[in-house]
């Protein structure tokens, strides 16, 4: 009960407003957006607010109440405000039920991520300084456009490093779910038959809920299917998602044996920069020759960029810089060098 108090506290100041629009006359249910409690053509916090009296009992219908179920429940309560609220302040992609959210889904592929190299750095070096469910994606980009520009101007003094691209420490939008027992036999049954396209909806609602909010976009089988062990399943959201604080969710729920990030393992061509002092280090590390068992060969090559001006940095001058040794400990795995 605190909970729902707390909320109906912070929208209290909007209970004027919308008295004024409930009481001004009823409006034709002709909105096609779930949430639109009101009518209005738009999902907001004043369609959150008349759930909660709805819920309170402080009125007693809504002008599109067959709207409001966002969770598929059977009832109309503060958790569909909760929901509303949190797409109000852009913490979840969608209001849309889970039957709708997540109907006629890809099944085998994950739809491309369209991240540029710049992207997945900027991905990598927001996502452990975000507490969000979602990176801030206009952050993101404005940063990738930097980073961009940046390797641009690298490629451009050096075109042979076009080829190299950066390995993301956390794939972009995409999880690992090792589904419990019970989960496991409704998704058995999903894809029973190995259809192309599929409502991806368990019936296990918490978890379905969970993949509707965070915008699921396809599911792919990383492993094969064998009768009576575990499912485990590749997941695929918006590329914004933060997969750390969305693996943490998933943790949670009863239905999900296990959420993991599907990390990048062994040796490969990578690249990594950080920025101080208004000066960007960049590190191309070109690595190949058998690299799943370890890269037999290894090319370094050491930049700062400054604003049009890009400087070449010696190795040996780079190995003694703590800024360029700090990216060479994140990228060469141990022992390459010693």
């Amino acid at each position: 009960m605190g909970g729902r108090h707390f909320i109906i506290g912070l929208i209290a100041a909007g209970i004027a407003a919308i008295a004024f629009l409930w009481f001004s006359g009823g409006r034709a249910d002709a909105s096609n957006l779930f949430g639109d409690v009101d009518c209005s053509e738009i999902v907001s916090s004043i369609d959150a607010a008349l759930i909660l009296q709805l819920d309170a009992a402080l009125i007693t219908s809504l002008p599109c109440e067959n709207k409001s179920d966002l969770d598929e429940d059977g009832t109309t309560d503060s958790t569909d405000a909760l929901t509303i609220l949190q797409f109000d302040a852009q913490l979840i992609v969608s209001v849309d039920p889970p039957s709708v959210a997540l109907a006629d889904m890809t099944v085998g592929q994950c739809p491309s991520q369209g991240l540029s190299d710049g992207g997945v750095l900027a991905n990598d070096m927001l996502a452990p300084e975000s507490s969000g469910i979602f990176l801030s994606r206009e952050r993101r980009d404005l940063l990738a456009d930097e980073i961009d520009g940046v390797l641009a101007a690298i490629r451009s003094e050096k075109p042979d490093l076009s080829d190299i691209s950066p390995r993301p420490i956390v794939t972009p939008g995409k999880l690992l779910l090792t589904a419990s027992p019970s989960l496991g036999e409704a998704i058995r049954d999903l894809l029973e038959g190995d259809p192309e396209r599929v409502t991806f909806v368990t019936g296990h609602s918490s978890f379905d809920i969970l993949n509707a909010r965070f915008g699921l976009t396809g599911v792919s089988a990383f492993f094969v299917m064998v009768p009576e062990s575990p499912i485990r399943l590749g997941y695929c959201y918006p590329n914004h998602l933060n997969s750390l604080a969305a693996a943490a969710a998933f943790d949670e729920l009863e239905e999900v044996a296990q959420a993991t990030l599907p990390y990048l393992f062994g040796d490969g061509p990578d690249i990594e920069l950080l920025k101080r002092d208004e000066i960007w280090y960049v590190f191309f590390y070109n690595a190949f020759g058998d690299c799943p068992a370890g890269c037999i060969f290894h090319e370094l090559d050491f930049f700062q960029v400054s604003g049009e001006t890009v400087t070449r940095v010696d190795e040996a001058e780079a190995l003694s810089d703590p800024v360029f040794v700090e990216l060479v400990q994140r990228t060469v795995p141990p022992g390459v060098f010693e």
